[in-house]
């Protein structure tokens, strides 16, 4: 079942009818729907995606829509679409222009692949955007997703794999370390650790080994406090997968 998912700003809830007026009211706006049918709909053309987008099926799987509140305020949907191929999924998003420019979209979009891949277990997720929708291409690229191709009609596809998106984790625990956000960098071995021992000891163990490295001789405190909130975050990710930190 689809959860409800939460981050720093927003609250993520399992879309349903009774958000239906929502949706409407964002889609009739033709700035909003510019890169995407390059008009504004109906509300009975808005709502009769609705039966796809609360799917049973998916919704078994925990993927499907979710509806997107900051505090009470509606700012759009995310989504996870149920492919053909059990192993990956779909990213999507749309919000109303009141929510533009703020970053929700990259957040939201980090929310949809943290549970795609930590607790669907799902091997890569893919989006679509037009090749024109640069603010869309910039937040798939913030969040890891690699350019893959281009169709002649100027639809591009960018795809993240899970290994991808480990390595995109250490990159993210390593610069939270770096910006005196202890609790940013503990979050950030708790997401590697989530993908599995696998994928995330030899990560963890590497960036350890780099910290242990570091020469502290001469340091006036800053790089000492980066080092030490990098290694709380290997040690909390190393406990999370059951694995003594001194080892």
């Amino acid at each position: 079942m689809r959860p409800t998912l939460s981050t720093d700003r927003l609250r993520l809830e399992p879309l349903a009818p009774e958000h239906a007026d929502l949706l409407s009211r964002m889609d009739a706006d033709p700035e909003v729907m510019r890169h995407v049918g390059g008009r504004a709909l109906s509300r009975e053309e808005s709502l009769s995606a609705l039966p796809r987008r609360t799917d049973p099926t998916a919704d078994e799987r925990g993927l499907g829509w979710w509806a997107g509140f900051q505090d009470d305020a509606f700012v759009g949907w995310w989504c996870l679409v149920l492919d053909e191929d059990p192993s990956t999924a779909e990213l999507g998003y749309r919000l109303p222009r009141c929510a533009w420019g703020r970053g929700l979209a990259t957040e939201g979009s980090r929310a949809m692949l943290d549970h795609g891949f930590e607790t669907v277990g799902l091997g890569s997720i893919w989006a679509e955007t037009r090749d024109a929708n640069l603010g869309s291409q910039r937040v798939l690229t913030k969040n890891a997703l690699r350019r893959v191709s281009r169709s002649d009609s100027g639809v591009v596809r960018y795809v993240v794999t899970r290994t991808e998106w480990a390595d995109f984790l250490v990159l993210e625990l390593r610069k939270d370390a770096g910006w005196e956000n202890s609790s940013g960098a503990i979050a950030e071995a708790a997401h590697l650790a989530a993908l599995g021992r696998e994928l995330a000891l030899p990560r963890l163990l590497a960036y350890r080994d780099a910290l242990d490295q570091v020469d502290l001789t001469d340091d006036a405190g800053d790089v000492s406090d980066e080092v030490w909130r990098g290694r709380t975050a290997v040690r909390h990710g190393l406990q999370l997968l059951g694995e003594h930190p001194a080892s």
